[in-house]
Formats: structure tokens, sequence, C-alpha cells
């Protein structure tokens, strides 16, 4: 019986099948885009004045099937300077704390193509403290492109937060006006993707913030 003998296209269609069945198998690693990435929070003072905040500086990945986002406290950006000043000093103490992180198990390789909705859990570090969060978002994946955009607001409290005598800090700088502790949070992020293996991209390159941790909670 003769052994049959492989033709040159089909060694060749062969080797590009088993090519992309790899390049498919590889590890991904993702790199958020934050030129095209935002996230925004809404405060609402005096009942219902609301009032629409957001940081323009965020940055961070996806690798080892972690997620991590960095948000430069100091990018806070609320269209008054006076305002900026006073929220950095006395709500985000950006001295002592100058970023938040948000951290979650996502695994890349098995999110499927197109668009999904799903819920995440992740953990919120402020201020030095982690808080559980549950982030309820849209997920569409393409082949070179990931987006994480929520599908529902974030909804933060600022006294489970620690945060209660800050906003009445505030309050009082602007003659006495409540501000709601209810604080909705929006976001939408571009993640770039490629293999783990290339070099074009590396896992949390943090170039504005070093990619070092919140500091440590100091003792009030």
């Amino acid at each position: 019986m003769r052994t049959p003998i492989l033709g040159p296209h089909l060694i060749a269609a062969l080797a590009l099948l088993l090519g992309t069945v790899q390049a498919h198998a590889q590890a991904l690693v993702a790199q958020l885009d934050s030129d095209n990435s935002s996230l925004s929070f809404v405060s609402v003072k005096a009942g219902d004045i609301g009032e629409v905040h957001r940081f323009t500086r965020l940055s961070g990945g996806i690798a080892e099937g972690r997620l991590r986002v960095d948000i430069e406290v100091a990018s806070l950006d609320s269209g008054i300077a006076i305002r900026d000043k006073r929220m950095l000093e006395h709500l985000f103490r950006a001295a002592d704390h100058p970023r938040i992180r948000v951290e979650a198990t996502v695994a890349v390789d098995q999110i499927p193509m197109g668009a999904s909705q799903r819920e995440v859990d992740a953990e919120l570090l402020l201020l030095g403290k982690s808080h559980p969060v549950r982030l309820a978002v849209t997920v569409v994946r393409m082949p070179y492109l990931l987006q994480v955009a929520a599908s529902q607001p974030l909804m933060l409290n600022a006294a489970s937060l620690g945060l209660t005598d800050a906003l009445r800090t505030l309050g009082g700088l602007v003659g006495g006006i409540p501000i709601s502790a209810a604080v909705p949070v929006y976001f939408n992020l571009i993640f770039a993707l490629a293999p783990a293996a290339s070099s074009r991209y590396l896992p949390y390159a943090t170039p504005n913030t070093g990619g070092e941790a919140p500091p440590a909670a100091k003792p009030d």
C-alpha cells in the first residue's frame, strides 16, 4: 500500500490552519486606550441640581486574568477650577492619595466575539481602603479591540465610602448647601488587544502613574 504524498498546496493550507489555531489559542493582554476611554460621575446638590464631573487621565490594562484601571485624581475636571481644588483637597485628599484604582478578574480569552452583557465583581481602592462593587457592563469584543461600558450606572454611596464629613465640608464652603451622598458613576473603557508574547503592549503600562498601588491610608 502506497503512503499518500501531501502536495505543496495541501501542506501550505495545513500550515496556515495550524498557525491560525495557535494564534487564537495565545493568551491575550489588553492595554487601556486612555485617549478614547472616559469616566465620569454626577453630584446632586440642593436636592435637584445635578453636575457632571470627569477624570481625564486613566491608565491600566488586563493581563493574566486581572483587570486594573488607575484613575489620576489630579485629572479631575468639574468645569470650575475652584471646585476642582476644593474636591481634591477635602473629598479625594489628593496629596496623600494621588490615584483611585479598580481591579477585577477578567478572562479576555473567554469573552465571545460581538456584544454581550454581564455583571463583574470588582474592588474599588479609594483613599487607601478597598470596597467591593458590582459592575453591570456591556462588553463588545472585536479581534483587536475590547470595549467595556457601563450598561447601568455604578451607584456609590458617600457614607459607605467614609466621605460624609467631606461632603459636609464641601457643602459648608458653598453656603451650607446639602450635597447628596448618592453618586452615579459612568464609564466607557476601550482596550487594545494583543497576544501576551507581543512586545508592542506591556501589561499595566502606566507612564503617568508608574503603576504604583494607592498608598496606605494614614490615620486621621
